[in-house]
């Protein structure tokens, strides 16, 4: 296990990303927003959030994974005090903000679906959703929430496939080889998945959607990274500019070629590249000026609450008819980061100091 400096911008990170996402979806669902912010989305669709929390992920669960080895009833604690008491807050908040804003009476609320959507909701298919709740918002209570489903899997599948392989070698070439194979297998049956006929079919397409194979490859490039940080410290730590530059220099010679925001996850040879280069920009910044983050969020890690609570709150406002214009909007936006900082005073940061053990912050 490498020693990682506890002194780090993760969180820090952890919440640009999730203010892209939140002002990203912002600007999608609320008419007029997109064409007043458009200077500011055009940096930020380079910068996508989703992508950076899977790198993150990658890092940081493959270091917590090797921190607790031999103890999988640590680690499966740790992940659930990270997930769950804030979601299932959201869940009950978006509950409320649905019967207030509202057609839909309470006793629809009583229907077998509506028990078949909290089920999900409160365990592991955040992504579904019901009829009964099409026409509040944009359609979806929470539809944020499918990456939720993906980072179970990703805490599932990781100790499996980890623990298993550790038996066999302690190697770390062996590591890379079996990490990078992983990668290149995820993103051929997934290029071969979309390229079959089965992908016709709406109901299969969503369903991949939210399958950990689809995004594999981006905690791929947060585990190589870990496993092989001694050698690449040397040009990450201190070195943010300079991906910086790199990045963004690679971003404009193909940004016609790349196209728009959803082209992050494409499997073609640019936006793969794309994602490596973003991965280890992502990694770098975190251990450049570390004590950035403590300055500026000062131990408030807001970006789950923020991430986990906006879709929830913009619907109510949708639902409510709220006349928006760039003050209101902004006004909207805080007060999702008003909500998040009460979730993470009250709940996660109570729920996390039960955590068995002391990691990087995870």
């Amino acid at each position: 296990m490498h020693k990682i400096d506890r002194t780090n911008n993760f969180d820090l990170i952890r919440l640009l990303a999730a203010l892209q996402v939140l002002i990203w979806h912002g600007c999608k669902h609320f008419e007029g927003m997109f064409d007043a912010f458009y200077p500011l989305l055009v940096i930020l669709y380079s910068l996508p959030g989703v992508p950076i929390f899977f790198t993150i992920s990658g890092f940081l669960i493959y270091y917590s994974l090797q921190n607790n080895r031999g103890n999988l009833r640590k680690y499966f604690t740790n992940r659930f005090l990270r997930i769950y008491p804030a979601l299932w807050l959201c869940i009950i908040m978006t509950i409320v903000l649905i019967v207030t804003s509202s057609s839909i009476s309470l006793n629809e609320f009583f229907s077998f679906s509506f028990l078949q959507w909290l089920i999900a909701q409160l365990t592991f298919f955040q992504f579904y959703t019901i009829d009964l709740f099409r026409s509040w918002g944009v359609g979806h209570p929470n539809g944020s929430l499918w990456t939720i489903t993906v980072e179970i899997q990703f805490y599932i599948t990781l100790p499996i496939i980890a623990l298993v392989f550790d038996r066999f070698t302690t190697k770390k070439w062996h590591k890379n080889v079996l990490y990078i194979s992983l990668a290149l297998i995820s993103l051929f049956l997934k290029v071969l998945f979309y390229e079959s006929e089965a992908f016709d079919n709406p109901l299969i397409q969503n369903l991949f959607g939210v399958t950990i194979l689809n995004y594999f490859y981006h905690f791929c490039l947060g585990i190589l990274i870990y496993i092989n940080f001694n050698v690449l410290k040397r040009f990450l730590v201190g070195k943010a500019l300079w991906w910086i530059i790199s990045y963004a220099i690679f971003i404009l010679i193909f940004k016609e070629t790349l196209g728009w925001y959803d082209s992050v996850y494409d499997t073609g040879l640019l936006s793969v590249l794309a994602n490596i280069l973003l991965s280890f920009l992502t990694i770098s910044a975190a251990f450049t000026l570390p004590k950035l983050s403590e300055k500026m969020v000062q131990g408030n890690d807001l970006s789950y609450g923020i991430y986990i609570f906006h879709m929830p709150i913009f619907n109510f406002y949708l639902a409510m008819g709220l006349m928006i214009n760039t003050v209101t909007f902004l006004a909207v936006c805080l007060s999702v980061v008003f909500v998040a900082f009460l979730s993470w005073k009250y709940v996660e940061k109570p729920a996390l100091k039960l955590k068995k053990v002391k990691t990087l912050s995870i």
